[in-house]
């Protein structure tokens, strides 16, 4: 009597999935595996990573660990940490309730479009001076935000 061992078929190819990376971290992953998973949404991303191994099949080829190590968060630090100081906001982490002009900058750059700190002087924001800065309400000048890109125009581009 023969006995037929039926390896699990998938069409998908090797990698389907992070916990496949985190599985095997040896293994070589391949800059069309990262896009088809879209843990990198577009090229410019890959510049994240470190500079791709020489594999002669391939020009872009990494180990699945430093892929892992340079794009997705260990697992320890799911949440996100608390800014510490003024100037410290980054995206990921929860908005503070004042942020002065350069983290207010970085959060409607981040919510709406690119805005620097300069630009920001020039709007009606009512702000506190608080330890020699001025610090600014963050919901406040969101919805200001809001509105300003809300009433911007439209255009065709190409």
């Amino acid at each position: 009597m023969e006995v037929h061992l039926q390896e699990s078929c998938s069409t998908a190819p090797w990698p389907r999935t992070l916990d496949d990376l985190r599985a095997e971290p040896a293994r070589l992953v391949f800059k069309s595996d990262l896009l088809r998973m879209r843990i990198v949404k577009h090229e410019g991303m890959l510049k994240k990573l470190p500079s791709p191994l020489q594999v002669p099949s391939e020009k872009y080829a990494w180990e699945a660990r430093t892929v892992l190590e340079a794009l997705c968060p260990s697992d320890d630090s799911k949440q996100p940490t608390p800014p510490t100081r003024l100037g410290s906001w980054k995206p990921g982490q929860p908005l503070p309730k004042r942020a002065d002009r350069a983290d207010l900058a970085k959060i409607i750059t981040h919510e709406f479009g690119p805005i620097s700190p300069r630009s920001l002087e020039k709007w009606p924001l009512i702000g506190r001076r608080f330890n020699g800065r001025m610090v600014f309400d963050v919901q406040p000048a969101l919805k200001l935000a809001e509105e300003r890109f809300r009433s911007s125009l439209e255009r065709k581009v190409a």
